[in-house]
């Protein structure tokens, strides 16, 4: 996808390339959710089976998914992840 409808003032440019792209965020919501080990239910409810970390496990388990992080240069990484 490119900005170039966004820079020429093109709306129906514009609406395509997001059309487009909500597509694609859709068959990668039905891609990821064929993997049960990439569903959150079911990784909080690992991570709550260790009483004894149980509070750490799912404070971890939904930070990974709601926070980034910043490399060395301060830029953020706010949606990557290292796995």
């Amino acid at each position: 996808m490119s900005f170039s409808a966004y820079r020429l003032n093109d709306s129906h440019g514009v609406t395509h390339e997001r059309e487009m792209f909500l597509d694609l965020v859709e068959d990668m919501d039905m891609l990821l959710a064929c993997n049960e080990g990439l569903l959150q239910g079911p990784w909080l409810e690992r991570a709550k089976q260790d009483e004894e970390q149980q509070i750490q496990f799912e404070w971890n388990a939904r930070t990974q998914i709601t926070m980034g992080y910043y490399d060395n240069t301060g830029g953020s990484k706010s949606s990557s992840r290292l796995w």
